[in-house]
């Protein structure tokens, strides 16, 4: 694999979510969301939070954590958490192995296009990703 070097707002997505790495190793998502509420999950894959602007709060084993820019957040494998900001927070999502990044993009785009809560279940399913209660 040649390196991969991108400027500012460079990367695969939008102007709310750029993919800037997609390998079976490793995916690199970089966020700019104004606000968000994730509903606990568990991944197939280790997550990193990096918060570069803002603040969000974690929920990971039972517990809520509010991160601050330059708080840094990892979630190993088939750990229960989610995460929510009232306010605008720019973060990055490391993933290993890399796939979640893949599940952001099509899960954004079944939305756009008006999915139904089944069709972005399977989608999450597709990339190991469970919804809990």
């Amino acid at each position: 694999m040649d390196p991969i070097i991108l400027a500012p707002g460079e990367g695969d997505g939008d102007e709310e979510r750029s993919t800037k790495l997609s390998t079976d190793e490793l995916g690199v998502v970089e966020f700019h969301v104004e606000k968000d509420d994730v509903g606990d999950h568990i991944h197939e894959c280790d997550e990193i939070f990096y918060v570069l602007e803002g603040r969000m709060a974690f929920r990971a084993d039972g517990r809520s954590y509010d991160v601050d820019a330059g708080g840094f957040v990892f979630i190993p494998s088939g750990s229960r958490h989610g995460f929510e900001h009232s306010s605008r927070a720019h973060y990055l999502v490391i993933s290993s192995p890399g796939g979640l990044e893949k599940y952001f993009a099509e899960t954004e785009e079944a939305e756009a296009n008006g999915a139904r809560e089944e069709e972005l279940e399977q989608i999450a399913a597709r990339y190991g990703t469970t919804s809990v209660d």
